[in-house]
């Protein structure tokens, strides 16, 4: 006689883990509750985690229970957004590649906060740049104050003189606003230019500029009556020809620097003339910036080439060596080339082939921008050989 025998029920799931993996793991093996008890603050060991960046122990809570990952603390926040506001960019990559946690990129706090809210508000380029990455971020969600992320960007902007790289300036990538009138959102939301602070601003950054453009405009001038390696010359006709172009080319970038450097001190003084109006004065030390930087560029190469001229005739290997040491001078645009590769990557992950047309401009004009006098300085003496023969 076949008797019927009530199946036990499995045994419970437990982790076991080896005794070298860890302090987190064995705590867990002993103890899984506590992954769920909150401190006085109100965060669990998920959001301790996140606050310092420990990606091992996030992975680890993670593989022992999901629902760990949507653990608020008092505020509402999960850990991504305790991640954001302790500046953890390793945590945000960490949550945006991780497929796992896609249904936590969109939660919001008490306050209706999302991740990328609080991304645009505290202004980290790469935690801004991982969440837009990431296709399932909405870029259109409100808070509770009916804000979406792009209207905090233009309510948080720095008015007058900023930096500007920042996801405060960075493209809206399809986002919306929110649901109310622009006229009442531009007078109540976004901050009006303090003229007192701003003048100050002003006035401290004209008098740092104005001592480089004094000082590239003197030393270009000095060197405008003294011709590297005098007429002296190679017995070679190809190395007489050759030092003649580089002489060409060193006065070419030599007046350059020194025009560029006159034009910046004349903005320079109109930026530090208090009479002159605001927006006037930000213009011109805009414009200053810009045509001190070209100056620099312009001064480098002068030196380069006046080496290459002294030291070629007699020492060839050396000339070469000092141009290529003195060709490490642009390195200062490493930064931008940083943040434009951050924003490119960001259009292209979020956009798809529809952002290459605008990849295409920023490219060409950011060269243009950083550039241009390179493009004068050896391009002009190209010219004027070619019109010559």
């Amino acid at each position: 006689m076949w008797l019927y025998r009530k199946p036990s029920p499995p045994p419970p799931i437990t982790f076991r883990f080896s005794r070298h993996q860890g302090p987190l793991r064995r705590i867990l093996d002993a103890h899984p509750i506590s992954a769920r008890i909150a401190d006085n603050n109100g965060s669990f060991p998920i959001h301790v985690a996140a606050s310092t960046g420990s990606i091992k122990a996030l992975q680890i809570l993670i593989a022992v229970d999901l629902t760990y990952a949507g653990l608020r603390d008092d505020e509402g926040r999960t850990f991504l957004h305790v991640a954001i506001q302790n500046k953890r960019d390793n945590t945000v990559e960490f949550a945006c590649q991780e497929p796992k946690l896609a249904w936590v990129l969109n939660m919001q706090d008490n306050d209706g906060s999302t991740a990328l809210h609080l991304a645009v508000l505290i202004g980290e380029l790469r935690i801004f740049s991982y969440l837009m990455q990431n296709k399932q971020v909405l870029v259109s969600l409100q808070n509770y104050n009916e804000q979406t992320a792009l209207d905090i960007s233009f309510g948080s902007r720095t008015t007058g003189l900023s930096y500007g790289m920042d996801p405060r300036h960075t493209p809206d990538l399809g986002a919306r606003h929110g649901n109310y009138r622009q006229d009442q959102f531009e007078e109540e939301r976004i901050p009006k230019l303090d003229e007192e602070k701003e003048s100050k601003k002003i006035t401290e950054s004209t008098q740092a500029l104005g001592i480089g453009a004094v000082l590239v405009a003197t030393a270009t001038f000095a060197a405008a009556f003294t011709m590297p390696g005098g007429y002296r010359a190679d017995d070679h006709a190809d190395a007489r020809r050759e030092l003649r172009i580089r002489r060409v080319q060193f006065v070419v970038s030599n007046a350059l620097a020194f025009t560029l450097s006159c034009i910046a001190t004349t903005l320079l003084v109109l930026s530090g003339a208090a009479a002159v109006d605001t927006r006037a004065r930000q213009a011109s030390l805009g414009f200053a910036v810009a045509f001190l930087m070209g100056a620099a560029r312009s001064f480098c190469v002068a030196f380069a080439l006046g080496m290459y001229v002294v030291l070629a005739p007699v020492a060839l290997a050396t000339a070469i060596a000092a141009c290529f040491i003195t060709s490490f001078t642009p390195l200062d645009v490493t930064l931008f080339v940083r943040v434009f590769f951050i924003e490119a990557r960001t259009l292209h992950r979020r956009l798809g082939i529809e952002a290459w047309w605008t990849l295409g401009k920023m490219i060409v004009g950011n060269l243009l921008s950083e550039f241009w006098c390179y493009i004068v300085i050896f391009g002009l003496p190209a010219v004027l050989k070619l019109k010559r023969n």
